[in-house]
């Protein structure tokens, strides 16, 4: 997750963030209230004590949960943040936060359980940007959807205070500082060394300049002390070792679900069927 522009355009979610049509939005609505319909029939005392009618039910209502499944996987969204460049340098990650509290709110509104997945340096940004989006919060708000789970994928879950510079002690000598700006170096051997050449060299040229402030600002929202949270640990990560990440799921006050994989910086790249598991069962499959 890489910063955007201090006056890049925040773009309205429900046109560029979803990659879904009108037609499918209408549909999920038709399916999800067919859902409510079938658990209402379900639960009435005539269904009750009718055999026959109630295994129907039962049927019916498998048929929706499924659809409705199939539905939600097509309905995955990822903010379409826009990489800086180095002129004019960023000097915050405020456009981040309100850019993936926009994502999240656009969907709970709808009612959608919401798994907000983060990486790496993304654990702060996405954090702060779950603050009062939980489902628990939005409930007590009288509004439907929101967090259920969060994901840091071998991704920084610090506590309230803490920047992502004063955690690792001052930048890594692997990072090129250039006053507000700055760039990873040995890209393949710190975030990919589990990857092949073709996938190495692809993600290099993605690789951009990011806000050296970025890294200095401060934790103001521990997500994963309000929300049930999952941490996949990465044990061949250079970029955030495996000695850091032990840290943080054990601090106090962790209750995470850890998961665990022999991959780099980069299990999406890597291992993307395993990663996709581990998302899939923190979204409550069973797989």
């Amino acid at each position: 997750m890489s910063p955007i522009p201090e006056h890049a355009p925040i773009h309205d979610a429900s046109s560029s963030y979803f990659a879904i049509s009108p037609d499918e939005s209408k549909l999920y609505d038709v399916n999800h209230n067919i859902k409510s319909t079938l658990t209402e029939l379900l639960n009435c005392e005539a269904v009750r004590h009718d055999h026959t009618m109630r295994l129907w039910v039962q049927t019916r209502l498998l048929d929706a949960e499924q659809e409705l499944k199939r539905q939600r996987r097509r309905r995955n969204s990822l903010p379409s943040i826009t990489l800086i460049s180095d002129t004019p340098p960023l000097t915050g990650w405020k456009d981040d936060i309100t850019h993936i509290a926009q994502t999240i709110e656009q969907a709970a509104d709808r009612g959608e359980d919401v798994v907000l997945v983060m990486h790496s340096r993304g654990g702060h940004c996405g954090s702060d940007a779950a603050q009062g989006l939980s489902k628990t919060d939005r409930e007590k708000a009288g509004k439907r959807g929101g967090i259920v789970r969060c994901v840091f994928m071998c991704a920084f879950a610090a506590p309230e205070g803490l920047s992502v510079f004063f955690a690792t002690n001052g930048p890594d000598e692997w990072i090129d500082v250039k006053h507000t700006v700055c760039s990873p170096t040995r890209v393949g051997e710190i975030f990919y060394n589990d990857c092949s050449p073709e996938q190495i060299e692809a993600a290099k040229r993605d690789i951009k300049p990011q806000s050296t402030l970025c890294f200095l600002l401060p934790l103001t929202y521990a997500a994963w002390k309000h929300i049930p949270s999952t941490y996949l640990v990465c044990e061949k990560d250079m970029g955030i070792p495996v000695v850091a990440q032990e840290a943080m799921i054990s601090q106090p006050g962790a209750d995470f679900t850890v998961e665990r994989c022999g991959a780099s910086h980069s299990p999406f790249l890597s291992i993307p069927d395993f990663t996709a598991g581990v998302v899939r069962r923190a979204a409550g499959e069973k797989v």
